[in-house]
């Protein structure tokens, strides 16, 4: 769906439980003034009073307690209209849990206010897509978010150094290249080689945004990749393992249960929401 704001209430849940919270490719989650729990690719998070999530839709969540919240979904062609909306998605998400497709960050009391304002105005425009007027509106309080999203996870990072502006665009396009050759190449040399920088500042780049190393991130997008053609194709475990470049299903299925906590055959099992 192109974009939409709903009010879930502990009600509706109840009745519903296995209400869709992934109905576009972009989703948030907005609590209000209790504390909550979801669980997120079958790990408990915990959401504090005046909480923020935000997820893609291959990121597998479901509501462990009942209790209201906004759920604000948006496609990625309704809202990345330009490069720039679409590296501040990819920053957002890389500064979050980029394995498993979400950040989440606790709104403080002086913006709060604000907060259910822009809910309100989401809510009220919601109607009005079809007017250009409108749609221009949406797409600049969803920009306004995502830069405030930012904002208080750079204030969070657990590493004393940023990048700068060129490490990041590096690290974009590393991630990247992940997405586009991981079922084919999975070492670091290939990656910094085509980045024409060497594999120990690769390295350094990496630890400072991710602290983690460039193998990890690998890793990260090789199960992101594995995840999506558990979602979205009927391949049997034993193909998409091998279209992973596994010549052994059971290797395949001991990394991917050592990242999850779940094998690919549970993953698949546990898909409805």
């Amino acid at each position: 769906m192109e974009f939409g704001i709903e009010h879930i209430s502990a009600e509706n849940l109840k009745k519903n439980p296995t209400y869709n919270l992934t109905q576009s490719y972009y989703n948030l989650i907005i609590t209000q003034e209790t504390r909550n729990n979801v669980i997120i690719n079958n790990r408990n998070v915990d959401l504090d009073p005046y909480s923020v999530l935000f997820y893609t839709s291959l990121t597998q969540i479901k509501i462990k307690e009942n209790f209201s919240f906004q759920y604000v979904f948006f496609s990625d062609l309704f809202y990345c209209i330009s490069e720039k909306d679409s590296s501040l998605i990819k920053q957002v998400l890389t500064m979050g849990y980029p394995s498993e497709g979400y950040v989440k960050i606790v709104i403080p009391k002086d913006y709060i206010d604000f907060s259910q304002f822009m809910v309100g105005e989401l809510t009220q425009a919601k109607d009005k897509i079809p007017n250009p007027m409108v749609k221009d509106l949406i797409h600049l309080m969803l920009t306004q978010t995502f830069i405030y999203i930012f904002l208080e996870l750079s204030k969070n990072q657990i590493t004393p150094t940023a990048i700068n502006s060129h490490e990041r665009k590096l690290l974009w396009k590393f991630q990247e290249l992940i997405n586009e050759h991981v079922q084919q190449q999975k070492n670091v040399s290939f990656y910094a080689e085509t980045l024409s920088i060497s594999p120990r500042r690769l390295a350094a780049i990496t630890k400072k945004s991710l602290s983690k190393t460039p193998k990890e991130v690998i890793t990260d997008g090789l199960i992101k990749k594995a995840k999506q053609k558990l979602f979205y194709t009927d391949s049997s475990i034993k193909e998409i393992a091998w279209e992973l470049g596994f010549n052994d299903e059971n290797n395949f299925s001991s990394l991917f249960h050592k990242k999850t906590g779940l094998t690919p055959t549970e993953l698949r099992n546990s898909l409805v929401i």
